[in-house]
């Protein structure tokens, strides 16, 4: 029974149980990590630089909620659960890239807090986490690439509830539940996270090896994948392969794996300090009690690491795994009691490198007018076509601002487009070949076609190569839509072409 006080009134009083202010100062911490991060990520959701993937994203979530199977009815370039996930918040939200960045912004935040949350409860000094904090806040990659239309953030929130399912939240049982639910979903928003969620995965049956059987520890993982990924596979397997594998391992960009992963400390310093310092913590007078914590860093470090060399192009692809080393060495902190003077000296470092680096980095916000022309552009076209005009584009986020549908097998934009393909394997693969597309422009069967200013985001390579299209090829499209169409709105971001037919005056 709870002991009571007796306040100077004469009424009785319950007292406050010895735990509740440790639960209520991790609340309210997380809150406050979670507003100031929205804050300053409201700078990137209004002013970030536009993004050539954003747009499709957006729209594919659209049409999966209106009844359309992905693979089957519709092209998409990654494992198939954001679009399902991010399509049900949209839902309520609405369907547009303005919305799609606030959902990432809104996620980072609930990621963060959840962090944030965990890490006090584990009674992690506050300054440390504070410090923590601070390096999420104002780790650029996390604030632009997080909260952009991408897969990014989504996978990076499963990845770290998989991070605290091994961190041992729960008894061993739920744990491997929560932890493969988590990491399937992770994985099933964006594959290339799967070499972290093996890590942790194999953290976890190490740490509990006595306690869970093999059988279960492989059979878990196995069905909540076969449940949720399962049902796409075998609705169109052939497709299903081609998007999620084939069309990455065929692209023939130049690729430097060591040169771009050098250039990975100056992507993220903060992060690559905190990492450092995390690995150091967890092999000084290491123990078993480490063991967690160091295989959630240990993810977190090998997920970006193997995803910057994997690529050899993005460093990007590291930032779902950003939040991962975050959490895992604010655990190695928590697991291994240093001097108030250590915890002190370790958060000051990680400030002084956090704001700098934030203050000294391309912030990726110049260009602030892409959501505002968005709209504009897609209030022109509604104004000028009908409901039930098909829109040809290259920036699918303008069909959704238009509230026009698209012609089909080009939802994906100026990924939708091949020249390689024969028609019978680009129609089932939901792609348009690049014959189907001279010849919609060269009979005006579009009345609206609408494409980016920044050329290389049009109708310029062929799928699934990315090579640029030969100069013949691409100037046949551009003198179809010259002779056919006027370019009769502009602003800074999107060109809009309308039938020069349409402009005619009529005979009475």
């Amino acid at each position: 029974m709870p002991t009571v006080a007796k306040p100077s009134n004469g009424a009785v009083a319950p007292q406050v149980p010895r735990d509740a202010r440790p639960y209520r100062i991790a609340l309210l911490s997380a809150v406050f990590g979670a507003i100031v991060f929205v804050a300053i990520a409201a700078l990137f959701v209004v002013h970030g630089k536009p993004n050539a993937d954003e747009g499709f994203y957006a729209l594919i979530s659209h049409e999966v909620m209106h009844g359309k199977l992905l693979y089957r009815d519709l092209a998409y370039t990654q494992t198939p659960l954001l679009p399902y996930i991010q399509g049900v918040a949209m839902s309520v939200i609405g369907f547009g890239v303005a919305q799609q960045r606030w959902l990432n912004a809104a996620i980072q935040a609930a990621t963060l807090g959840l962090v944030i949350f965990f890490l006090v409860r584990r009674r992690l000094c506050l300054p440390l986490v504070l410090a923590l904090g601070l390096a999420w806040c104002l780790c650029l990659p996390l604030l632009y690439y997080g909260t952009i239309g991408k897969t990014y953030a989504l996978a990076q929130l499963f990845l770290i509830i998989a991070g605290i399912s091994v961190l041992g939240v729960m008894r061993p049982i739920p744990s491997l539940i929560l932890l493969s639910l988590s990491g399937v979903l992770a994985v099933g928003c964006r594959l290339p996270v799967a070499p972290a969620v093996v890590i942790l995965w194999l953290g976890f049956s190490r740490i509990h090896s006595r306690n869970i059987s093999k059988t279960l520890l492989i059979s878990m993982p196995l069905l909540f994948a076969l449940l949720f990924l399962g049902p796409f596979i075998a609705a169109a397997p052939d497709s299903a392969y081609f998007w999620t594998w084939g069309l990455h391992s065929q692209v023939m960009i130049p690729r430097a794996p060591f040169a771009t992963l050098l250039k990975f400390p100056s992507f993220v310093p903060g992060v690559t300090i905190i990492a450092i310092l995390g690995i150091v913590c967890s092999f000084w007078r290491y123990s078993n009690e480490h063991l967690a914590g160091l295989c959630v860093l240990l993810a977190g470090v090998v997920g970006a690491i193997g995803n910057v060399m994997a690529s050899g192009v993005y460093l990007e692809y590291a930032v779902p795994c950003l939040g991962l080393i975050i959490l895992g060495v604010g655990a190695v902190f928590a697991s291994n009691p240093l001097s108030i003077t250590v915890n002190y000296a370790v958060a000051m470092l990680c400030a002084f490198v956090a704001i700098p680096a934030f203050l000294i980095q391309d912030r990726n916000w110049d260009e602030g007018t892409y959501l505002a022309d968005v709209r504009g552009a897609g209030l022109y076209i509604a104004e000028h076509s009908m409901p039930q005009d098909q829109l040809l584009t290259s920036m699918p986020e303008l069909a959704l601002a238009a509230k026009r549908p698209l012609y089909p097998r080009s939802e994906l934009g100026k990924f939708a487009i091949t020249a390689e393909m024969i028609p019978q394997k680009a129609f089932r693969r939901q792609m348009m070949p690049f014959g189907e597309l001279i010849y919609l422009t060269d009979h005006a069967l579009p009345k609206v076609i609408a494409i980016s200013r920044y050329v290389k985001w049009n109708f310029l390579c062929s799928f699934p190569s990315a090579r640029s299209l030969s100069e013949e090829s691409y100037n046949a499209f551009v003198s179809a839509l010259y002779r056919n169409y006027a370019c009769s709105f502009s602003n800074g971001t999107f060109l809009v072409y309308t039938r020069k037919t349409d402009s005619l005056p009529r005979n009475n």
